[in-house]
């Protein structure tokens, strides 16, 4: 798990930065290159379609597909050093931590860190 550190508050190294950003670049170039995964009729118990990873039921297969190719099953890699609160997206981290649902450091403080750090990539 990769707590993300930002700021005065936050002590997050060049590496942790670095991997958030190569992370957010790579998924923002290429969102449909991810691999989808489909159940079939065999899935259907006689009762509900049933997901193999969760044993999570659902009443249509569509419901079971869309499951399957969300973030459910994907690891929390990211926490919050304000509060511990686990997120698998650094993004639903990110709005976490601006809207100060626990104390975070704001909008307004984190744009900053962002555009401190983009103008300290650029000079690198």
């Amino acid at each position: 798990m990769l707590p993300i550190e930002v700021g005065g508050c936050y002590n997050l190294t060049n590496k942790h930065i670095l991997h958030c950003v190569c992370e957010f670049e790579e998924k923002s170039r290429c969102p449909n290159t991810q691999s989808r995964t489909y159940a079939s009729q065999a899935s259907f118990d006689g009762g509900y379609y049933e997901c193999v990873i969760c044993v999570g039921e659902f009443e249509q297969l569509r419901s079971l597909n869309q499951h399957l190719n969300s973030n459910v099953h994907e690891p929390y890699e990211y926490s919050c050093k304000y509060c511990g609160k686990q997120f698998r997206e650094l993004s639903a981290l990110v709005s976490h931590v601006e809207w100060k649902a626990c104390g975070g450091m704001g909008a307004e403080r984190l744009g900053n860190f962002v555009r401190e750090f983009g103008n300290t990539r650029m000079l690198n």
